[in-house]
């Protein structure tokens, strides 16, 4: 799943998948113009955003999940540890266990981000159903279908018309 969490802007495949079909979904986006350029420009438009911000959370996050998108891990998980610092525990976990999640850990990663849901109660409605989708997919991922649907059940229950989680479920 593709997504600009903020903006529901989403796009869905069954994974596995590989990186064209990766590429093909960023291109799906409404919002793909900004990452890609406008006529020709370079994508740096969260680049410079982040020049002038560099604590803007969700600027850092739509990179991380781009270069997570890319296959470009480490620089996805850079973008996260930035982020741990301008965001609540809670964003900068699902953002770190998500790549590390998608670049081979996902067993563990489903596990830490479980428990840092479970001991900050803080976030949101929107960012625990955020949190749960994302917790939902990687029980998919990791053939754990009971564990999946509890996780979808619970994010709409927090935000029943959360389009990315609905589309995802």
């Amino acid at each position: 799943v593709v997504q600009g969490y903020r903006t529901k802007d989403v796009t869905f495949r069954v994974p596995p998948f590989d990186r064209s079909e990766a590429e093909r979904m960023l291109r799906e986006l409404k919002g793909f113009a900004m990452l890609e350029g406008v006529r020709g420009a370079a994508p740096s438009d969260l680049d410079a955003l982040l020049k002038v911000d560099p604590r803007h959370g969700q600027a850092r996050l739509t990179r991380a999940t781009v270069l997570q998108v890319r296959g470009e891990f480490d620089a996805a998980t850079r973008e996260c540890t930035a982020l741990r610092d301008v965001a609540n525990e809670l964003v900068g976990a699902a953002c770190a266990y998500s790549v590390a999640g998608a670049s081979g850990r996902l067993r563990a990663s489903y596990d830490a981000l479980g428990a840092a849901l479970a001991r900050n109660a803080q976030g949101t409605p929107e960012v625990r159903a955020w949190i749960l989708s994302t917790l939902a997919e990687m029980a998919a991922r990791a053939g754990l279908s009971g564990e999946a649907e509890r996780h979808f059940r619970a994010a709409l229950a927090l935000d029943p018309s959360d389009h990315y989680t609905l589309g995802a479920y």
